[in-house]
């Protein structure tokens, strides 16, 4: 089902017997850089698991132009490339295999 929920949430014309289900949303950016940045003294290792259904290609760009990725000290990311459609799968690998040297920098 999780699948199916992803392909629904980037395609859902082409998958309409998947109901659409409202959930509260969260800035995760500003959550992050309010919480883990305002303890930094007294924080100890910054664990990020992110498993968001395919909604990581969207998610990892902001958390990283808003500075919030680089306050973890450890990033362990589930990618959902086949939930991702066709036309932008090879954005999603460039995008996949250069984070590590976005990072970096």
């Amino acid at each position: 089902l999780s699948e199916q929920m992803a392909l629904t949430f980037n395609e859902p014309e082409l998958h309409p017997e998947v109901r659409s289900v409202s959930v509260p949303t969260i800035d995760l950016a500003h959550m992050m850089l309010s919480a883990v940045h305002g303890a930094a003294a007294a924080r100890g290792s910054v664990f990020l698991k992110l498993d968001v259904e395919s909604a990581e290609y969207d998610l990892l760009p902001r958390l990283l132009t808003s500075g919030a990725l680089c306050l973890c000290d450890y990033i362990l990311i589930e990618w959902h490339l086949n939930a991702v459609a066709p036309g932008k799968r090879l954005a999603g690998v460039l995008f996949r295999n250069q984070l590590d040297g976005l990072l970096a920098r």
